[in-house]
């Protein structure tokens, strides 16, 4: 059973939280969030951190594989990076003369993301880049047995904001050990949540009263018709399905195949 100390930890992080963000907004413009989003991406991308992480993380969750885990961990963060290049996040974006409207995009706050151990790092990464990239601060809920890894890459994490100049209270995470009872009252207590993982999460984000963004089960459903180049597309099915021992959301679970095609890739499949 949770005390109230432990709740008034929560408490304090999203005061800490509210504080930073206010000033990060204060000083916002677009370059500064860029350069803050830009220093998360590097402190897990680099090498050095990645590997030492991604190994820290198969330990302790006892999912997926390190040599998988490192270039997840690698090209889902340089890949959002790239999908955030150039993009305004900020500030005055357009105006439309013919109704007469100016667009502005603002900052929600604090966001809470509550994070999966599946993806312990590569998923809270991906959290704090578009909450910084986008004048936010962010505290990060992790598994229990996510929390070590997250705890780990925290410490790069406020390292290269410091770097930038950024106030590290922009990113925390719940306290070790993390618990139920101070997830909810985080996600009471911000202004956005983020929830990846079990339906339980996600429902429990959606039911909570405050503003969600949920992603629950994934594995998705592939289809191939008769324009598909079967072998090429069984590979690819088999390489996705394996890969990080299967943990990834976008990790196949399930074919369907139009009737003309069906056995070739049948034999396709078995050939891989």
């Amino acid at each position: 059973m949770e005390n109230s100390d432990d709740l008034n930890t929560i408490d304090v992080l999203v005061q800490r939280a509210r504080t930073a963000q206010s000033s990060y907004e204060r000083k916002g413009t677009q370059e500064l969030f860029d350069l803050a989003a830009q220093a998360v991406g590097w402190a897990l991308m680099k090498p050095e951190h990645n590997t030492t992480l991604a190994e820290l993380a198969v330990k302790e969750t006892g999912l997926g594989n390190v040599s998988d885990k490192i270039k997840k961990n690698h090209n889902k963060t340089l890949g959002l990076l790239r999908d955030l290049k150039d993009v305004k996040s900020f500030g005055h974006i357009g105006d439309d003369m013919e109704l007469g409207l100016s667009t502005y995009l603002r900052p929600k706050g604090v966001i809470a993301a509550i994070v999966p151990s599946t993806n312990p790092l590569a998923t809270p990464v991906n959290n704090i880049i578009n909450a910084l990239k986008c004048g936010n601060a962010i505290i990060v809920a992790p598994s229990p047995k996510g929390a070590r890894p997250l705890e780990a890459l925290l410490v790069h994490i406020h390292e290269n904001l410091l770097a930038v100049g950024v106030d590290t209270d922009l990113v925390q995470m719940v306290p070790i050990p993390p618990s139920k009872a101070k997830t909810n009252r985080l996600m009471e207590l911000a202004d956005l949540l983020v929830v990846t993982g079990s339906q339980n999460n996600v429902r429990a984000g959606y039911s909570s009263g405050t503003p969600a963004l949920g992603v629950g089960q994934g594995n998705v459903v592939t289809i191939i018709d008769d324009t598909a180049d079967v072998k090429d597309a069984a590979a690819k099915i088999a390489a996705s399905k394996i890969f990080d021992n299967a943990t990834s959301c976008s990790s196949e679970n399930s074919v369907i195949v139009l009737r003309s095609v069906y056995a070739d890739t049948l034999r396709a499949l078995e050939n891989e």
